[in-house]
């Protein structure tokens, strides 16, 4: 498992989702392979962290003229 498979961006649900489920799987492996590689919990923690502060899109206000057009 690359950390590299989580993409940078996302302009769909569906990347969304996907960028999820590849977060998880590499959470999943670096959390079995603990014993094997250094810093494991650190590298879970920075990746969780890209995911949600740079990857993930902020949703707009309840209130923005835009909302309805934009799903993501």
């Amino acid at each position: 498992m690359r950390l590299s498979e989580v993409p940078d961006t996302v302009a769909s649900l569906a990347e969304v989702s996907l960028a999820m489920q590849r977060c998880v799987h590499a959470c999943t492996v670096l959390s079995n392979q603990r014993g094997l590689v250094q810093n494991s919990y650190a590298l879970r923690v920075t990746l969780v962290t890209h995911l949600f502060l740079r990857v993930l899109p902020v949703p707009l206000p309840l209130r923005h003229p835009d909302r309805a057009q934009r799903l993501v």
